[in-house]
């Protein structure tokens, strides 16, 4: 009988390893790197907020004013920290991730092929360029995900009642014993043959 070789892509404990290693090495650096020109606008936008001006009309911008008022309720906590932004954004992008492996989990895919894809996530994100690092579609990814999760839950609960109502109902239909009353001979479906437990229900 051959004996199976040892395939690393199947291996959980081996990209496990991975995430760690390079997280011990990423994280540091990922929080040391300069911000790029978009942080240090809407840092720039927050101030201006916070010290009553009108964003829109003290400081250019096209785009809708979520991601600026997330970034000013950062600056009103931590102050002008370009390193608390970092951090919370790495927080983020580590929710994105984790909702990405549930929903690869409910859709089967194996422990191996999740962590695979984790260390995947782990190895490029920290090294990517820093125009690419706290920007607001990674920051609605977060939401949307969240919300899209919550949608599939409650299609499976949805589909799940479906199924054990029709089951029960496929299952018992025989012993139905229809009942026609005097009189009435369109009315009445006796549940007198069911078992106990389903016509209490």
């Amino acid at each position: 009988m051959p004996v199976p070789q040892w395939m690393p892509w199947r291996s959980v404990w081996l990209p496990r390893a991975i995430a760690g290693v390079v997280l011990l090495v990423a994280v540091p650096m990922f929080l040391r790197m300069p911000p790029w020109c978009d942080i240090t606008l809407y840092q720039m936008a927050a101030r201006n907020i916070l010290h009553g001006g009108t964003h829109y009309r003290d400081l250019f911008d096209t785009n809708l004013p979520g991601f600026v008022w997330a970034i000013t309720a950062l600056y009103a906590v931590f102050g002008p920290s370009a390193l608390a932004l970092r951090a919370v954004d790495l927080l983020i992008v580590a929710g994105v991730v984790a909702l990405l492996d549930r929903m690869a989990k409910w859709g089967g895919a194996g422990p191996a092929a999740r962590w695979w894809t984790i260390a995947g996530a782990v190895v490029f994100y920290p090294f990517t360029v820093e125009m690419a690092h706290a920007q607001r579609d990674t920051w609605m990814a977060l939401p949307a995900l969240a919300a899209r999760a919550l949608r599939l839950r409650r299609g499976w609960c949805e589909r799940r009642h479906g199924r054990g109502y029709r089951g029960v109902q496929a299952r018992y239909a025989p012993r139905v014993q229809v009942q026609r009353t005097r009189g009435r001979p369109d009315e009445g479906v006796g549940l007198s043959r069911l078992p106990r437990r389903v016509a209490a229900r």
